[in-house]
């Protein structure tokens, strides 16, 4: 059923003037039974009387004619009127008994013609504002019986500070509507949207008013006005997008809110009917739009933080949460963005970050140093002591090769720790020259295929702080590398040109899902916060058995 009151008022203006029209109709082509009995007996009486008349003889025609003329005169004055007079007096004692007055209006028939079509509605029609009559509706709604409102004035029903509405001038055959307030027999009260017509006829003024109960909508009004001032006042950017399948641009933004409007820095005509992609750029992390995507294909909510950029191409991070809206049929038609502007929170996060990589610095060169300087050398003084012993039995000298055997081994592996905890000659070497030291590192026994590619048109020589944390970056990858991949070749390449520094880390192994990567995985996050330390950007494409792509990308 539609429930908008505004869709019935044209089916009201109808019915209500129907009420009146109808009863004008009747009033001109439905005689009153008496007449129609007198009518009938008269053209009866004539056609026989005229089977009794010779019509050949002209000469007493005339005669004839006024002869039966005067006879069914005589006949209808003596037998006919008699009856109709008694017929007339028992249909007045019927009239009395269904009409309050003598007038021609018949409230009866408006009543039944005008209210059944309307039902639905609660219906009331007033006379000089006295209730005459109502509908089943009406008595459901209100409470109130036939006896208990018929004869009551209307202000029983309407609320004293409404009741200038109700003395409106409503002349005109089109019905006036306006809302009111309307008390129940209970005095509970309601607001109620009400179309009022006016009757004349036979001097009398006749208000027909249907009353439709609009609590339910107006509450629900009043809560969307509600959340419209909550979501306009948010601090956060709030963005409502329309969901289209076959569009693979994406969903088209069909709402901002003002915070939304500040935090990018784009009117609210240049977002609407746009794609939220707008606020992508080229350090928009890939990674976390796959993910995003995926949400939205599966209709699954999502939260991810992205870097975006203004309307001014100034950059700035976000936290956005995103989730689909459906209809009542369980439709999912649009997206619900919130964004929150975390761009200070992240400046936070990269100071913390660089204090803590500082930190993990200062004591990984701590431990490589104990390692190197102390640690070492017991083993060395300990392999010296050992080559000191003589004379042994075959069984001893044996066991005293192998202990000899051991401490090499871990003077070796202590060694290559030293050197991994606390990598030597920054200062004094290029880049190219610490990752192939590192590669070949890790590649002792040949067991890959290693390339590296390196271009730098730029005189300006590398941070110290910046080189230890690409040192880090390939050193976690490449371990990744030989510890998961299952790869037979790595690539790595460094550009350095237009003050920015790219880097290529490349596998040809096992790859892996896009989608399986944890968000808070501690390899790749680690890779991540120092990318971000220096205001890096990081690609990362991979797929099940097509290898593994790390791009990097740093400002200098």
């Amino acid at each position: 059923m539609d429930n908008n009151p505004n869709n019935k008022t044209h089916k009201k203006a109808s019915i209500i003037h129907r009420i009146s029209s109808s009863v004008l109709i009747k009033k001109w082509y439905d005689p009153p039974p008496q007449k129609k009995i007198f009518f009938a007996a008269l053209l009866i009486l004539l056609f026989i009387s005229f089977l009794f008349i010779d019509l050949s003889l002209f000469k007493i025609y005339i005669f004839s004619v006024w002869a039966i003329i005067f006879i069914d005169s005589a006949i209808l004055i003596v037998f006919v009127l008699p009856v109709l007079y008694l017929l007339n007096s028992s249909n007045a004692i019927d009239l009395i008994k269904q009409r309050k007055d003598e007038s021609d209006f018949d409230e009866s028939e408006a009543t039944k013609f005008g209210l059944s079509e309307t039902d639905f509605d609660a219906v009331l029609i007033f006379e000089n504002d006295i209730c005459i009559s109502q509908n089943k509706t009406a008595e459901i709604i209100f409470g109130y019986s036939d006896t208990e409102a018929i004869g009551k004035s209307i202000s029983q029903w309407i609320v004293p500070e409404d009741m200038s509405r109700i003395n409106e001038d409503l002349s005109g055959d089109i019905p006036i509507q306006y809302e009111i307030s309307v008390i129940r027999k209970d005095s509970s009260k309601f607001q109620a949207l009400v179309q009022s017509k006016m009757i004349y006829y036979n001097n009398r003024t006749i208000k027909v008013k249907s009353f439709i109960n609009i609590t339910p909508q107006k509450k629900a009004l009043n809560n969307l006005k509600l959340l419209e001032s909550v979501i306009d006042n948010s601090h956060n950017g709030i963005i409502i997008a329309k969901i289209n399948p076959a569009d693979l641009s994406g969903p088209t933004i069909i709402y901002i809110n003002d915070a939304y409007v500040k935090m990018t820095g784009y009117s609210k005509d240049d977002i609407i009917g746009n794609t939220p992609r707008v606020l992508q750029g080229i350090k928009t992390d890939k990674l976390h739009l796959k993910i995003i995507k995926e949400a939205i294909l599966k209709y699954e909510a999502c939260d991810m933080e992205l870097l975006n950029y203004k309307k001014n191409g100034n950059e700035f991070w976000t936290y956005i949460s995103i989730f689909p809206i459906s209809n009542i049929e369980g439709e999912f038609t649009h997206w619900v963005g919130i964004k929150r502007d975390i761009t200070d929170q992240k400046k936070r996060e990269v100071l913390i970050h660089k204090a803590m990589v500082l930190a993990q610095e200062k004591e990984k060169i701590v431990i490589g140093r104990e390692l190197h300087d102390n640690v070492q050398q017991l083993l060395v003084a300990s392999l010296m002591s050992l080559g000191m012993i003589k004379n042994l039995s075959e069984k001893d000298q044996s066991f005293l090769n192998e202990s000899k055997k051991n401490i090499k081994e871990s003077a070796t592996a202590i060694r290559n720790l030293s050197h991994e905890l606390t990598p030597s000659g920054f200062e004094d070497s290029s880049l190219k020259m610490v990752f192939e030291k590192l590669l070949n590192g890790f590649n002792a026994e040949k067991k890959l295929f290693i390339s590296m590619n390196f271009e730098d048109t730029s005189d300006k020589p590398l941070l110290p702080e910046l080189k230890l944390n690409l040192y880090r970056i390939v050193q976690e990858q490449v371990h990744n590398i030989f510890k998961h991949s299952k790869a037979s070749e790595i690539k790595l390449s460094v550009i350095i040109e237009d003050f920015k520094l790219k880097m290529r880390i490349y596998d040809n192994g096992i790859g892996f899902d896009i989608k399986s990567v944890k968000k808070d995985g501690i390899g790749l996050n680690n890779i991540r916060n120092r990318i971000e330390m220096f205001n890096g950007t990081l690609i990362i494409n991979t797929s099940l058995g097509k290898g593994f792509e790390m791009l990097i990308e740093i400002p200098l």
